[in-house]
């Protein structure tokens, strides 16, 4: 008589897929609640790119570009023209109807730079709503006065 020998297989692939993709947790719960298991499916692992795929390479060449030079010096705006070829903006001056407080800010509650007297002439460099800056030529003081103490004015002879 001849003695038997075990035979033991390898299992098969789909056997091992299913090993391979089995949670224990997951089966502990389709044992325990099976209606939860039907209706919802295990994430599948997405593929992993392969080992042996190599990497593009891309070459760029730089290529240096100089800024052509200015034609004309500027202010760093966009010009226009020429500062010499557009004539330039008469100046407006204004004269104080009474003596007046000249402001630091366009508020009646900012501090006071400076009284100016009745008649002083006054040059108007900026406008904000019914507050406009003016400049004293005489004591350089800048500062804001409500228009309605101003009234305009030909410029004082040089």
């Amino acid at each position: 008589m001849q003695p038997e020998t075990p035979l033991s297989t390898a299992p098969s692939p789909a056997e091992i897929a299913d090993v391979a993709d089995s949670n224990p947790f997951v089966d502990a719960e389709r044992t325990e609640r099976p209606d939860v298991a039907a209706a919802v499916p295990l994430p599948r692992r997405k593929p992993t790119a392969s080992a042996r795929a190599e990497p593009t390479v891309r070459t760029v060449k730089v290529v240096t570009i100089e800024a052509p030079p200015p034609s004309r010096p500027h202010d760093g705006a966009y010009a226009l023209g020429s500062p010499a070829d557009a004539p330039a903006a008469p100046a407006e001056w204004m004269e104080t109807k009474a003596a007046v407080d000249m402001h630091a800010k366009a508020e009646q509650s900012s501090e006071t730079v400076k009284v100016a007297d009745k008649g002083v002439k006054l040059r108007v460099t900026a406008r904000d709503k019914n507050w406009v800056r003016v400049n004293d030529p005489a004591s350089a003081a800048t500062g804001w006065i409500y228009n309605r103490f101003l009234q305009p004015a030909e410029p004082p002879a040089q």
